[in-house]
């Protein structure tokens, strides 16, 4: 598990995206809000991972700090990019568990008026915990702080959203036995009181082993209609689940529920993915969007492969032959090797795909640069109306020229809201930007 979390922070470690006209220069200063974080006195660098945005226009950036030991950061911005003071008096908040080491945010939302932050606690004597964490929107106050176990064996969380009943899905992995560190791919339903709900699944959690030979682990979890996508990322190759509401593998989907990406990935051609956020579940359309690399290194391209939801085949109305492929050698001037980080869905249906660019050189340093690109339902790349692709790279400020982004989530104001931190990570400071 470990190793796969770290393998979250490793690929989609410079993220961006564009910055053309579409940045709404009326939020913070030219379209970029940057908040530093303290903790006790003394400057903190804050790992932004996770934004909410509010109906109202406020967002909420949520991420975690590396003290001794690790606490939980939250940022309120109010609709116009400033901080909202009146959220634990300056518009920040820092918080560390008393009792048990909380680690970094799997997922946050709005619940009942209240902020909930789900994480995942360290090891401790008694095992490990998801961990619910419920904040005042208005004053910022930490309400509550509820840790809850699920099924006979160690369970780590990687991502939670809620459902419209107020249930919240938790993907991880859960250790497959007592004296074995091989994990398999779970994903767990808890009530709106951060308890089991024994109607899921065996006592609140469904475990499925996706890989024999190695871990595995469910990296991401989404809620679409009647049905719950999972995203196993195991070392041999990535896999799509699909779940019924009471948790029990869909027998109509890919495989008795399963779905190996690798069967449709054209014969000859390359694909990886990175292990989070590369899953789009397009309910409109029938299909599933997963992005990552295509072709081979060191001069691979942004790929997103389109899956019918009905015949389980690449959907060849997108793209070509069902896979969209973006490149940015035009705006570098040479090769660059893609690797595509995260993926979502605007309000038009378009899609907004971004990630990172590796450059080599001849005596083999590399530098990496943050692009991002917007595409239209049928995987063309976008065009402005100055004729240019809606593709490019950003520099967030004269210093720290890249960020790394880990939320991207449609505004009130039918825009993106993009949250991400600066560098250099000893430094990092949360920024936002509004897009439209």
């Amino acid at each position: 598990m470990r190793v796969l979390v770290g393998l979250r922070f490793l690929w989609v470690l410079l993220i961006a995206v564009s910055t053309t006209a579409c940045l709404d220069i009326r939020f913070g200063q030219d379209g970029f809000a940057q908040v530093r974080f303290e903790h006790e006195g003394e400057s903190v660098a804050v790992r932004g991972s996770h934004i909410v945005v509010h109906e109202d226009g406020r967002v909420f950036g949520i991420g975690s700090f590396a003290a001794d030991p690790a606490g939980i950061a939250i940022a309120a911005f109010l609709p116009d990019g400033t901080l909202d003071e009146a959220f634990a008096e300056d518009g920040t908040l820092t918080w560390r568990a008393g009792g048990p080491v909380v680690t970094s945010p799997v997922g946050a939302f709005l619940q009942n008026g209240m902020l909930t932050v789900v994480s995942a606690t360290a090891t401790t004597p008694d095992g490990v915990f998801v961990a619910f964490l419920r904040v005042d929107l208005e004053t910022g106050e930490v309400a509550e702080l509820t840790l809850s176990d699920v099924g006979s064996m160690r369970f780590f969380a990687n991502d939670a959203k809620a459902d419209p009943d107020g249930n919240i899905l938790v993907s991880g992995c859960m250790q497959a036995g007592p004296n074995t560190l091989k994990a398999d791919t779970a994903v767990a339903r808890f009530t709106p009181d951060f308890v089991p709900d024994s109607t899921f699944g065996t006592d609140g959690v469904s475990v499925v082993n996706v890989s024999t030979d190695f871990g595995d682990c469910g990296s991401e979890v989404h809620l679409a209609g009647e049905h719950i996508y999972v995203f196993s990322a195991p070392h041999d190759g990535a896999a799509v689940l699909r779940f019924t509401r009471s948790g029990t593998l869909d027998p109509s989907f890919g495989q008795d529920g399963l779905l190996q990406l690798s069967s449709v990935i054209p014969s000859g051609e390359s694909f990886k993915t990175a292990s989070h956020g590369v899953l789009a579940v397009d309910v409109t359309e029938h299909r599933l969007l997963v992005a990552g690399a295509l072709g081979d290194q060191p001069e691979r391209d942004f790929g997103v492969v389109a899956i019918s939801t009905h015949d389980f085949e690449r959907d060849v109305a997108f793209g070509v032959n069902g896979i969209a492929r973006v490149g940015f050698a035009d705006l570098t001037g040479v090769p660059t090797d893609d690797l595509a980080g995260l993926i979502l869905l605007d309000h038009d249906g378009r899609i907004v795909v971004t990630g990172v660019s590796f450059l080599w050189s001849e005596d083999d340093t590399v530098t990496r640069l943050s692009h991002g690109a917007r595409l239209t339902s049928t995987g063309a790349v976008e065009i402005d109306a100055n004729g240019h692709p809606r593709k490019q790279r950003v520099m967030v400020g004269d210093e720290s020229p890249f960020a790394a982004a880990f939320g991207l989530r449609p505004s009130p104001h039918r825009g993106l809201v993009f949250l991400g931190r600066t560098l250099p990570w000893a430094e990092a400071s949360m920024f936002l930007a509004r897009y439209y």
